[in-house]
């Protein structure tokens, strides 16, 4: 499955949706022009076994387990692992407050090497705690992959930071690329979706 597929399937699907008038409140704060919702895409069976199918084809062979961030990439990190027979823990944004207080759920020991997956990664927070969280449990992490990225210049200072490598299936301005192929938004959209793109942050002040 190309790029241009995985595209249209969250076009069609509407995982990605555009408003330049009325702008999204990412988790982060930050106000922005395109919102994106992969969750749509886990009650299609044909679509999820296409994403999938791509996100294992990822995978490298010396991954000894797969971590999903809780809870959006729980059901991609399972459907994941179980495709490339691995092993599959999540990661909890916040310890468990009884029981034995885990935070990370599942079976992995010091010295295993993770990937971590999520649907989306906008700032990279959510999966950066994880990465950061198994690093405590000395377990070796080197990569996240996801189904879309904004490929953001914080997310790629936050990733460099942490000196770990982000993967996706398709990002915002290969979206884009798509988009003006297929005359779906107007020039003035693009423009204000580019003008997000370099600087979020000050987008809307």
């Amino acid at each position: 499955m190309r790029d241009a597929e995985v595209n249209q399937i969250l076009i069609k699907e509407k995982a990605v949706e555009f408003n330049t008038k009325k702008p999204y409140t990412f988790a982060s704060g930050i106000k922005s022009p395109v919102y994106t919702d992969c969750r749509i895409l886990i009650s299609n069976t044909v679509l999820r076994e296409k994403i999938t199918f791509k996100l294992a084809e990822k995978v490298s062979e010396d991954v000894d387990v797969v971590c999903a961030t809780a809870s959006a990439g729980i059901p991609w990190g399972a459907w994941v692992a179980d495709q490339k027979k691995l092993p599959l823990v999540y990661v909890r944004k916040n310890s468990k407050k009884h029981g034995l207080a885990k935070k990370i759920e599942g079976k992995i020991s010091a010295g295993d090497k993770a990937l971590v997956i999520d649907d989306l990664v906008s700032t990279g927070g959510s999966a950066l705690d994880a990465v950061d969280t198994l690093r405590e449990e000395k377990i070796g992490v080197y990569e996240v992959l996801c189904i879309f990225t904004y490929d953001l210049p914080e997310t790629k200072r936050n990733f460099a930071e942490k000196n770990i490598a982000l993967s996706a299936l398709t990002s915002l301005p290969q979206l884009t690329k798509h988009l003006i192929q297929q005359n779906y938004l107007s020039e003035q959209d693009l423009a204000q979706i580019s003008l997000w793109s370099e600087n979020p942050r000050e987008w809307m002040r």
